[in-house]
């Protein structure tokens, strides 16, 4: 039993002297890294960096998406509410129309207007370009 005893000593000694070399070689290698920069460490360091900015973009463009739904759904159901009031109280939406078909045919009008005076423009130019075909055929003959 005394044998066994000592032996286990023995290899338990002999086990906290390795472990305790282990981690005085690791400590080291790690005060080495930290005064030195070495390649291996600096792209450690860049690799957690871009993995960790790829994790915010993830999170960002999700919350992003996320709100852009939730307000595609807001939208969805004030339009849904809009009409269904309309539908409830047609003497507000004739009112609506009404004044929104004074406003088309206000521009319409404008639109016809401006299209009069473009195609009055139309034939002085065509005159103007007959005109100048005509002296140029003159000089030509």
């Amino acid at each position: 039993g005394q044998a066994l005893l000592v032996h286990a000593r023995n290899a338990a000694t002999k086990s906290r002297d390795k472990d305790r070399d282990d981690f005085k070689r690791t400590l080291m290698e790690t005060a080495v890294e930290s005064v030195y920069v070495t390649s291996t460490g600096v792209s450690r360091l860049v690799q957690a960096y871009y993995q960790h900015i790829g994790r915010i973009m993830e999170d960002h463009e999700e919350r992003k998406l996320q709100h852009l739904k939730t307000l595609q759904g807001e939208r969805m159901e004030n339009y849904k509410l809009r009409k269904k009031q309309e539908l409830s109280n047609p003497s507000s939406g004739s009112r609506t129309a009404g004044g929104a078909h004074e406003t088309s045919q206000a521009v319409h009008q404008r639109m016809l207007s401006q299209q009069k005076r473009f195609l009055a423009q139309f034939p002085v130019h065509q005159q103007m370009r007959l005109h100048a075909q005509q002296q140029q055929a003159g000089v030509m003959d």
